[in-house]
């Protein structure tokens, strides 16, 4: 399994990169999510 780092709150809607908003996603699940 690839993992990739995933956004609770998404940037694009004022999340930011600290620890506390950030998740380990699966690559794949993360990619087609951000796709949409």
């Amino acid at each position: 399994m690839s993992a990739s780092l995933d956004h609770v709150v998404p940037l694009s809607k004022g999340g930011d990169h600290t620890r506390s908003n950030s998740v380990l996603a699966h690559l794949i699940c993360n990619i087609r999510k951000s796709a949409n």
